[in-house]
């Protein structure tokens, strides 16, 4: 009997342990593959699997009777946005009913309190809520994981990123008939669907950021102890997402796929020379280290120069477009009115309908009588959902989280790894690439996209050095 109940007491233990790491990995590949959780049902699934795994990993500390650890700054400004968010949400003040085309009714809420701030649509700000606590209740167990199961969670992104390439690639390839299995009849010539992403933009913001933790794993893979096939599996994985983003019409996705290579082969090439071997001092062995890494970088950035004569002609269209992204002097008036806490948590398509509305000719050409569904300008899109207040913290947030890490840049200062330098590294352009991207798009209003940008600020914030942490984990994983 002792021996049965201590067999079922380890399984129970294993289970609380690997459950909620297991429907982690499981929301990965979920999100994206799932139209990117742009959708109300893919989207409440997500969130229901979230939640499931949230009460599992509570459950599993609760029995070990301790609490997780949890960095202070990170957790504070997401309780915050989470207090702001929710309450917006309870004392919204109006819903919409909608009446078609671009006809909305208008209905008051009757909220609790009248004088106090609240959302000016319940639904709209309940649904973007349930979404945002689902992803903080994921960010807090990622911050609770140890070094180990971090990066085998990075590792599952870039296994979903290749996987979402090869589906990308194929449909590219195939034509019409194969996009009409995932898009239907009315879409299949879209030339704009990428796989699983309706947007361009929004497949290619996944791509540059799946590249971007690839490369962590590659240059990984070349400083630290890594076995030849498992380098080879992070080489492979590179060219098939390179290749997804040349294949991808997304201009915002060439450039950032370039960017974000030189920033981070440059940095993992000042590695490799500072923290040599004694193995590469012997000349030979180093010079094809050296050659390898070049041969890498330049394998990856070929696909981008295919078919440069079309590339070139696309970028230069898009100097001119920018300027006309979005409508510059409404969003300047809409600032304006914009209430201190704003109209609520993804409000801004509500609130935007009647300032397009009365000043139609102020407009994008081409966009009038459209409802927006995005700003088209995250920057502007967050200042009006969430005001100053809310703005602050989400700035403070994202700009520390980035930041807050200088001994990346300085390799054998607490703790940290040339192998642990050159992931950070590789992580922190990908993330300077996406805000550089949300300047003239939406990826903060991607649902998918929103959850693997927090996913990976989360990891810069992650102390990687903690007791019994394998400060090889990168190649390793």
């Amino acid at each position: 009997m002792p021996n049965a109940t201590h067999s079922f007491s380890r399984f129970v233990r294993g289970f609380l342990y690997l459950t909620p790491r297991l429907l982690f990995v499981f929301l990965i590949a979920y999100a994206p593959l799932a139209y990117g959780i742009t959708r109300v049902a893919p989207r409440n699934y997500f969130n229901q699997v979230a939640l499931a795994a949230f009460v599992v990993f509570l459950i599993s500390y609760v029995v070990q009777r301790r609490w997780p650890r949890l960095p202070l700054l990170p957790l504070t400004c997401l309780v915050l946005l989470n207090l702001q968010g929710w309450w917006m949400t309870f004392n919204a003040h109006t819903f919409h009913l909608y009446n078609g085309g671009m006809e909305f009714i208008r209905m008051w809420g009757n909220p609790f309190f009248h004088q106090l701030p609240g959302s000016i649509d319940r639904a709209i700000s309940l649904d973007y809520m349930l979404n945002f606590s689902a992803i903080t209740g994921l960010l807090l167990m990622f911050f609770a994981f140890d070094a180990r199961w971090k990066f085998r969670l990075l590792a599952s992104i870039v296994i979903v990123a290749a996987i979402f390439s090869v589906g990308g690639i194929a449909i590219k390839i195939i034509g019409p008939d194969a996009q009409e299995l995932l898009w239907g009849d009315q879409l299949k010539s879209l030339e704009t669907i990428f796989f699983t992403y309706r947007y361009h933009a929004n497949a290619a913001a996944f791509l540059y950021l799946g590249l971007a933790v690839n490369l962590g794993f590659v240059w990984s893979s070349f400083l630290g102890k890594a076995s030849e096939s498992g380098r080879a599996a992070w080489i492979l994985s590179a060219l098939l997402i390179a290749a997804a983003l040349m294949l991808n019409t997304s201009r915002g996705g060439w450039v950032i796929g370039l960017a974000i290579l030189l920033l981070s082969s440059i940095w993992a090439g000042v590695l490799f020379f500072r923290n040599r071997t004694e193995d590469s001092r012997s000349g030979i062995a180093g010079l094809k280290r050296s050659v390898a890494i070049l041969c890498f970088a330049i394998a990856v950035a070929a696909p981008f120069y295919l078919s440069w004569q079309f590339r070139s002609n696309r970028l230069e269209g898009a100097i001119v477009q920018l300027q006309d992204r979005y409508p510059t002097q409404l969003f300047k008036a809409m600032a304006r009115d914009t209430p201190r806490e704003g109209f609520g948590p993804g409000a801004f398509s509500l609130a935007f309908l009647p300032y397009g509305q009365t000043y139609p000719k102020l407009l994008p050409v081409g966009s009038e009588g459209k409802f927006w569904n995005a700003a088209h300008q995250d920057y502007y899109q967050t200042f009006f959902e969430w005001g100053r207040t809310g703005s602050f913290v989400w700035g403070f947030f994202i700009i520390i989280g980035i930041v807050r890490r200088p001994e990346v840049f300085n390799p054998g200062s607490k703790g940290t790894t040339a192998q642990v330098s050159a992931f950070r590294v590789s992580i922190l352009a990908g993330l300077l690439g996406y805000l550089a991207h949300s300047l003239y798009d939406f990826p903060f209003n991607t649902p998918s996209l929103f959850f693997l940008f927090l996913l990976l600020l989360a990891f810069s914030y992650s102390e990687l050095n903690e007791p019994g942490s394998d400060r090889d984990v990168p190649a390793n994983v």
